[in-house]
């Protein structure tokens, strides 16, 4: 019978894909460091399915390709459904702070950051069965501030980082800083930074102009500070630098335990085109800096003194994206996740509708 070359070739590629790796290393943990997506091969990919394999309920396959012990590295249709229950099960972590309500499919930054954390989480629980070692501490996910990254394409999300198809690593690169565990907190507490390729000593975190050289990054890369008693008040750029370099910057409000945070107790309209006006009822609004944070560019809106309503105009100006409501086709419904910041807090989310 006769066999062409090419189907031999595809026949070997997928024997070979489907060949088991061994146990996942804390460098195959952070291996992790491009954004992947249907079509896409490599290493990395086979990590995936092997993260996504330890759990139930995010299993790519019962069996065969794909199965337990027979993960590959082509990320296909089973993938991307993997993938999504992932990213639902995770909502708070790796969807709200990307701005989106259900699963994709895509594995971005915040993706990754997860799929990073319960990689090295499945290796502490291996290695504390049979050694004393403290089990790497636990993060509450924050309640994500960040603007979302896309809006209005599918496939790669607008802003997110470009493909880099060669598999690398942040341990030889610039750290990133993926989150810390709040926002807002107020003097004296501990904050931890979740972030890849920390240098593991020498580390100083930049809370605004105060520097925090007191710093520990535990054998999970995990770096705990305390926020120093005389941090001023207020909304600070927050960042960490060290030998191997400075991290992208995010952000810290140091609150005042006498001054209560913003609250949201209602919104109106629920949905509407873009350049609708939102009124916003709720409590502790300062005077300035407020921002609304969002899809767009954080708006400043000034509260009259014991005023408890507020204002802001939808837009959709994210980096890159400058569309109005006659760009979405007939039937479109977005929905966007809005927040609240002052110098005393942040609110919790509100969602907009986007429509036609």
């Amino acid at each position: 019978m006769y066999i062409s070359k090419t189907l031999i070739v595809f026949l070997v590629l997928g024997m070979l894909s489907a060949i088991p790796a061994s146990a996942q290393t804390k460098e195959e943990c952070a291996s992790l460091s491009r954004s992947l997506r249907v079509g896409m091969a490599g290493a990395d990919v086979q990590i995936l399915q092997r993260i996504l394999n330890r759990d139930g309920r995010t299993r790519v396959a019962e069996a065969g390709v794909g199965a337990s012990g027979q993960e590959t590295t082509y990320f296909g249709l089973k993938t991307k459904l993997a993938v999504i229950k992932f990213q639902d099960m995770y909502a708070n972590e790796v969807l709200f702070p990307a701005g989106l309500k259900t699963g994709s499919g895509f594995v971005g930054i915040f993706s990754r950051a997860k799929l990073t954390t319960l990689c090295i989480e499945s290796i502490s629980a291996v290695s504390t069965s049979s050694t004393s070692r403290p089990p790497r501490p636990s993060i509450t996910a924050p309640t994500p501030v960040l603007p979302p990254i896309s809006l209005f394409s599918t496939g790669t999300p607008k802003g997110a980082p470009a493909m880099d198809f060669a598999v690398t690593t942040f341990t030889s690169a610039t750290p990133v800083l993926m989150y810390p565990s709040t926002y807002a907190s107020p003097r004296g507490k501990e904050i931890k930074l979740y972030a890849v390729g920390l240098a593991l000593t020498g580390n100083t975190v930049h809370l605004g102009n105060v520097s925090i050289a007191d710093t520990r990054v535990d054998s999970w890369g995990m770096l705990t500070f305390t926020i120093p008693s005389d941090a001023p008040y207020g909304i600070h750029n927050l960042y960490v630098s060290s030998s191997k370099g400075n991290t992208n910057s995010s952000y810290l409000i140091v609150t005042n335990p006498l001054i209560p945070g913003p609250k949201i107790s209602d919104f109106s309209p629920k949905e509407g085109p873009i350049g609708t006006v939102v009124t916003i009822t709720g409590e502790g609004f300062a005077l300035m800096q407020n921002q609304i944070m969002g899809a767009q560019s954080p708006q400043s809106v000034a509260v009259p003194s014991g005023q408890t309503t507020l204002q802001f105009t939808v837009k959709a100006t994210v980096p890159g994206l400058n569309v109005s409501s006659q760009d979405l086709p007939s039937l479109t419904r977005i929905p966007i996740w809005y927040y609240l910041r002052n110098e005393n807090g942040l609110t919790q989310p509100i969602v907009f509708t986007i429509t036609r």
